[in-house]
């Protein structure tokens, strides 16, 4: 079986960023577990939800803007057409 993600088609480092984001992801994942089980968590245990959601609704807000602004470089590189130039006129 070949596998997709292969050094032909992305390069060693694409793969090796990949494996390591993975394995910080697992790291972070087994960290917090650890700290549950030893009730290091306990005093932020009241606190953790409204960050959580503030910190979540922060990220959506980014990635929003940000689709929302390679929206307008689409239009304006790739569909070539007057959208962008009217979002930018006074």
């Amino acid at each position: 079986m070949k596998l997709r993600n292969d050094k032909a088609r992305y390069g060693w480092v694409a793969i090796g960023l990949h494996w390591l984001v993975a394995l910080a992801v697992f790291a972070l994942f087994g960290l917090g577990l650890y700290m549950v089980e030893l009730s290091y968590y306990d005093p932020w245990y009241q606190s953790a939800p409204d960050l959580h959601r503030g910190v979540g609704l922060t990220l959506l807000a980014v990635v929003l803007a940000g689709l929302h602004g390679l929206a307008a470089l689409k239009h304006h590189f790739i569909d070539r057409d007057a959208t962008l130039k009217r979002m930018l006129r006074p």
